[in-house]
């Protein structure tokens, strides 16, 4: 067996990027690839973290052998949102979950949610309508979380809805921020700080007060859902016949309604709003998605699919803006991968967004261009640099109607309306869980 280690920077090096590393990630860890390649050894001592850039170690992490490397304890700083829940549960009882709840994410199912989405677009074309009248600005993104929250909820829970969607969002944010890629490495250090005096650490308050919102909010759907059945969602209908057949606890309920609230809507709305920057920042891709989607019928859930440069102008997107951006999987043996051996217990590190901007894989990684996935093996193939949805058997559930909902938007709202962003590039990029952006997205509207 090689004995070979991946290369990495030394104990002084990584001090010098460790600033980088917890107040921005995304651009450090660029660097410390360019320098390193796609197999990086982080940290120093006896710490075992790997970043894994590598496509052919990816395919066996992922698909050929995932089960020597699984999630293992990754997830556990959200442990007390989670739950046992699908995102964070262990291979058997995922796949157990993983089979009961996908009929609520199959295409068949789509005809039901395109009446919520059509629902929700005439509330947001009347909302837009007062913008373009009063040359108001906005913020968009937040705009997106709004509509992406409501449309998530009453598809798969309730088409009741008593919630205020900027409660969640913000107890969200909280949430995924106290998981990011910094602030996790001082979660490390202080359980390691508390550990070496003899105490234990414990979840901020602030962070678990979050935490409680969601809980509250799921209850109460619950609860009106199991008063008024007529109400209950696709998803939700499935959990709740299991439930009362006595095949699982309520509590599996609550947790699989926070697990999809916590990673739901909120990569949806990202997607959503990285790709309306980039149609409205690139007048040629403007004019070509355009003219596509205003040559078709109106979008529904048979045609929508039938719009191949805006599929590209989506695909595109996900490349340059993954809004999960980074996750997890662990060693449960020695391995060896790209030649490299690994200890058991190491942290294998992936980034979607690293390996979508890699040279190695991609012409020109910082350009959005969609034709890059006019070239049929690419468009085609399952190919493991391009990962925005993971990739093997533990895929997205949702990646489906995350899909349909991106085109859908696309092709309804891009023929209606011109907006101009404040910003006319990216600005910087909140590494969370889930991406956000540093500050207001902010944007104006006119009719077409």
């Amino acid at each position: 067996m090689s004995l070979k280690t991946p290369p990495g920077p030394s104990a002084s090096e990584f001090l010098m990027y460790f600033p980088g590393l917890l107040y921005d990630p995304l651009t450090t860890l660029n660097r410390i690839c360019e320098k390193y390649g796609s197999f990086v050894r982080l940290g120093f001592g006896n710490d075992r973290v790997y970043l894994v850039n590598d496509a052919s170690a990816l395919k066996e992490i992922l698909k050929s052998d995932y089960l020597r490397f699984p999630r293992g304890k990754t997830l556990d700083d959200v442990r007390f949102l989670l739950g046992e829940g699908l995102f964070a549960a262990d291979h058997e009882i995922w796949s157990t979950q993983r089979k009961l709840i996908k009929p609520a994410f199959h295409s068949e199912a789509f005809p039901l949610l395109e009446k919520v989405i059509r629902d929700e677009l005439t509330a947001l074309r009347e909302q837009l309508d007062r913008f373009a009248a009063t040359g108001e600005s906005f913020d968009f993104e937040r705009m997106m979380k709004r509509l992406m929250f409501r449309i998530t909820v009453r598809n798969l829970f309730s088409g009741d809805i008593k919630a205020d969607p900027d409660e969640i969002i913000e107890a969200l944010d909280i949430i995924t921020g106290y998981a990011s890629f910094g602030s996790h490495t001082m979660t490390i250090i202080k359980k390691t700080l508390y550990s070496s005096l003899g105490k234990k650490y414990r979840t901020p308050a602030k962070i678990l007060r979050a935490g409680q919102v969601i809980e509250d909010l799921v209850n109460r759907i619950l609860n009106n859902v199991y008063n008024y059945p007529e109400q209950c969602g696709t998803f939700l209908n499935i959990l709740i016949n299991e439930a009362q057949a006595g095949r699982i606890p309520r509590r599996q309920v609550v947790d699989e309604m926070k697990n999809i609230i916590f990673a739901g809507f909120d990569t949806t709305a990202e997607a959503l709003t990285w790709s309306f920057f980039s149609i409205f920042n690139h007048p040629g891709i403007l004019m070509k998605t355009r003219e596509e989607v205003e040559g078709k019928e109106p979008p529904d859930y048979k045609n929508v699919f039938r719009l191949p440069y805006t599929q590209n102008v989506v695909k595109e997107t996900l490349r340059l803006f993954p809004p999960a951006w980074a996750f997890h999987r662990i060693t449960t043996a020695e391995s060896v991968l790209s030649g490299y051996t690994l200890p058991v217990n190491s942290w294998l590190f992936i980034s979607p967004w690293l390996i979508h901007r890699s040279s190695l894989f991609w012409n020109n990684p910082e350009e959005f261009n969609p034709g890059r996935f006019n070239d049929e093996e690419r468009s085609q193939g399952i190919r493991f640099e391009y990962i925005p949805f993971g990739n093997g058997p533990h895929v997205c559930i949702g990646n489906g109607i995350a899909n349909f909902e991106l085109l859908y938007m696309i092709a309804s709202l891009v023929p209606e309306y011109n907006f101009t962003f404040a910003d006319k590039k990216p600005p910087r990029l909140v590494s969370g869980i889930i991406i956000r952006s540093s500050k207001p997205v902010m944007a104006q509207v006119r009719k077409v």
